[in-house]
C-alpha cells in the first residue's frame, strides 16, 4: 500500500510540474554585446523556447512579448546557431498572417540545434524540427491564430510521416 501512495504522489508531482513548467521561467536582464555573452545567456534558451512553447498565446502577453525579444535577440546574434528561413518555412506557414509561426519555427530549429550540436548541419532535421514545433503550436493555440491552410496542408504532411520528404524536396 505505501508503495502504491509513494508512486501515486510522485506522478501527481511530476504531473503538477509538467503543467507548471512554462508558467515559471524569468526573462534574464541581458545584454548581448559580444560572442562571449550568448554563450552567458545560452542557459537561459532552452527555458524560454519552452515558456513559449507551452504557454498559451492569449495568456501572458507582456512576459510573452520579453520572451520572444529575448530569444529573438540571442537567436539572430549568437554564433553557435544560425537559422536558415528558407523554402520549407514559406511553403510551411503563411508568416504575414500569423508571425507567430516564424517565431516558433525558429525556436524549434534553435532547441533542437541546442539538444543535437553534433547535427547543426543537418538541415533537413532542423527544418522538421522548426516546423513540427511550429504545427504543434498552431494546433495548441488555434482560436487565437488566423486560420492558415499551408500549417494545415503541412500538418496533414506530417500526419502521413512524410514531413522529412516533404522538407527534403524544398532543399534540393
Amino acid at each position: 500500500m505505501k508503495t502504491n501512495l509513494t508512486f501515486l504522489a510522485l506522478a501527481l508531482f511530476l504531473t503538477l510540474a509538467s503543467f507548471t513548467n512554462g508558467q515559471t521561467f524569468t526573462v534574464p536582464n541581458y545584454k548581448f554585446e559580444k560572442d562571449s555573452d550568448y554563450k552567458k545567456y545560452e542557459e537561459y534558451v532552452l527555458p524560454c523556447i519552452d515558456y513559449l512553447k507551452n504557454t498559451p498565446l492569449e495568456e501572458e502577453p507582456q512576459k510573452r512579448k520579453e520572451a520572444t525579444a529575448f530569444l529573438l535577440a540571442w537567436m539572430t546574434g549568437t554564433p553557435t546557431t544560425v537559422i536558415e528561413m528558407g523554402t520549407p518555412l514559406m511553403e510551411g506557414a503563411d508568416i504575414n498572417k500569423n508571425p507567430e509561426m516564424m517565431i516558433m519555427f525558429m525556436a524549434g530549429w534553435t532547441e533542437y540545434s541546442l539538444k543535437h550540436p553534433e547535427r547543426r548541419d543537418n538541415k533537413v532535421a532542423l527544418n522538421v524540427a522548426g516546423l513540427e514545433t511550429m504545427m504543434a503550436f498552431y494546433e495548441k493555440n488555434e482560436k487565437a491564430l488566423k486560420k492558415d491552410k499551408k500549417v494545415k496542408n503541412l500538418m496533414k504532411v506530417a500526419k502521413e510521416d512524410q514531413l522529412g520528404a516533404w522538407v527534403r524536396e524544398r532543399l534540393d
